[in-house]
């Protein structure tokens, strides 16, 4: 389900909620955003004692606030100068913005890789946290190359859990991000699909899109595709829809392929309806079943409901049917084909 939007809503508040990184990393970067962490700096500012000192601790030189220390201090520049160069990105530029969440996670704009952009950057100021933490209150300081491996050991191990990052592409990582994640995706990817051709006939994905171009104005669209067992194409639909919300157009475009395979196909085929969206395929399952407790007939679309599953994916994998839809925003009418 894809949702664009002209910048209505433009806060870094909105953005990590979404991150698929630990809950309490997400509390972190609330209380970083909102300037209410506890850097020494905001604690000299609440205790008014002139006994508390606002330098940092780990390089002394600097009073702590939230830009020395997850930018300035020599902690930060150890992990940031690593994180850099990784991804070709200029150490000044880091340096020389204003440091805000949305700054930081907009430094990396490509589409394919952003996402695990926002998972890095996250780990690295928790990173910073820690290893600050640990030494203010347990006086452990470890030496730069220690830092450098648990951090780098922290990035592989979010990117393993939130799929974005096969284990068998970690070292790539460590020189090449883009191209890792790329390769790892390709291969889950691949992976994926060819796990439903082994038990499904025909395999379906469907998506719906929605541009906000205003509070009170939007354009939807639908697509889809549906292949068999070998992978080859045997139908691609694209289209306007009439929806307000994502979810509308995610079901219009799931009922749009249900009526459009009645009577094409043997009885006995198997087949997934893949969405990205939860909520459709909740809204496809109860269907299904209120079709049976009502003993309605096998008839038509009804049949295609009864030999039916309907799978919730990953968006990431459901990128063919979520450029049909988007595409279908800007068409006139609904561009079908079957091959």
């Amino acid at each position: 389900m894809a949702l664009t939007t002209s910048p209505l809503v433009n806060s870094s508040c909105l953005i990590f909620w979404k991150f698929r990184i630990p809950p309490k990393v997400k509390f972190f970067l609330w209380k970083l955003e909102h300037q209410v962490l506890p850097t020494k700096v905001f604690l000299a500012g609440r205790l008014h004692n002139s006994n508390f000192s606002p330098f940092c601790s780990w390089c002394s030189t600097h009073e702590e606030s939230l830009r020395h220390l997850f930018l300035e201090c020599t902690l930060a520049e150890w992990c940031w100068n690593e994180i850099c160069s990784m991804w070709s990105i200029r150490r000044d530029s880091l340096v020389q913005m204003d440091f805000s969440l949305i700054n930081l996670f907009g430094l990396v704009q490509e589409a394919e890789v952003k996402e695990t952009w926002h998972s890095v950057a996250s780990a690295t100021l928790w990173s910073i946290w820690i290893f600050r933490n640990d030494f203010v209150f347990n006086n452990r300081k470890p030496k730069k190359d220690g830092v450098l491996s648990i951090l780098k050991t922290r990035v592989h191990k979010w990117l393993e859990v939130n799929g974005s990052l096969s284990k068998s592409w970690e070292n790539l990582f460590n020189v090449n991000p883009v191209g890792a994640i790329r390769l790892s995706f390709k291969q889950q990817c691949v992976v994926f699909w060819e796990s439903l051709r082994r038990k499904y006939d025909l395999i379906v994905a469907i998506d719906g899109a929605v541009s906000k171009k205003s509070a009170s104005t939007s354009h939807a669209g639908i697509g889809g595709v549906i292949k068999n067992k070998d992978g080859a194409l045997i139908y691609v639909f694209s289209g306007p829809s009439s929806a307000s919300h994502a979810f509308e157009a995610e079901k219009e475009a799931c009922m749009h392929v249900v009526n459009s395979m009645a009577g094409k196909f043997p009885n006995t085929f198997k087949i997934v309806i893949c969405s990205d969206s939860v909520e459709t395929i909740k809204y496809m399952e109860d269907l299904k079943y209120e079709a049976v407790i009502n003993n309605n007939g096998r008839h038509g679309c009804m049949e295609v409901l009864f030999q039916s599953d309907f799978r919730a994916i990953n968006r990431r994998v459901n990128f063919e049917a979520d450029g049909l839809a988007k595409s279908g925003i800007a068409k006139a009418q609904l561009e079908e084909e079957w091959t």
